[in-house]
């Protein structure tokens, strides 16, 4: 089991005019089912310009949609190269959506950014 850094804070049950103190080197996790406003919370983030802010993309097995541009929201990557990943222990989470496409979030990303004192964003749905 992969243990979080101690410099992580999960981001929820915020309501409109609540504040949070976003912290260099800290990775956030914004968890909530889908359509709950996380998508609204991450580009009210990216309106503040908050220096070094980075948003930890998902790694992804399922065919892109039209628009999107690899690297941009996902990495899309093939299904054997993802469940490579699983079997060398790169993957933080992951889920196979669906029984079709695996997302997930690679370790390393997390510990590049955490290590160059960024300010790391995740999105996670919730059930």
């Amino acid at each position: 089991m992969y243990a979080l850094p101690e410099s992580c804070t999960y981001i929820h049950n915020l309501t409109p005019g609540s504040n949070i103190t976003i912290m260099a080197g800290h990775l956030y996790f914004i968890v909530g089912v889908s359509g709950s406003g996380k998508g609204t919370l991450r580009n009210n983030l990216k309106k503040q310009h908050i220096k070094n802010l980075e948003f930890i993309r998902s790694y992804v097995t399922r065919e892109m949609r039209p628009g999107e541009i690899n690297g941009d929201m996902y990495h899309f990557i093939s299904k054997e190269t993802f469940e490579a990943g699983i079997s060398a222990g790169d993957f933080l989470e992951y889920e196979l959506v669906h029984k079709v496409a695996y997302y997930g979030t690679k370790k390393s990303d997390i510990e590049r950014g955490l290590q160059q004192q960024h300010t790391m964003i995740k999105e996670i749905d919730t059930k």
